[in-house]
């Protein structure tokens, strides 16, 4: 079994199709993976806006999953910028 940490960059340059974009991408991953394989996405922003979209890891094939895609684009936005210091 593999565990699959996502960054998705919601910085202000990803808003709008490249979020859609991002979305698609988790969500295809996720059904590219073997059912023991377990998948954590998070949003990469500025420091305070920077946060798991999932619990922890989960089942590819999990509802935390499928949440944690649909969110890029129904409840994150492209906004900030990213400080990975």
């Amino acid at each position: 079994p593999r565990d699959l940490l996502i960054l998705v960059d919601t910085t202000a340059s990803q808003a709008g199709r490249p979020l859609k974009q991002a979305r698609q991408i988790v969500t295809a991953l996720a059904g590219s993976l073997r059912p023991e394989d377990r998948v954590s996405v998070w949003s990469l922003s500025t420091p305070a806006a920077t946060r798991p979209l999932t619990r922890d890891f989960h089942a590819a094939s999990s509802a935390d999953v499928a949440a944690a895609a649909a969110a890029l684009t129904e409840i994150e936005y492209g906004s900030g910028a990213a400080d990975l210091k």
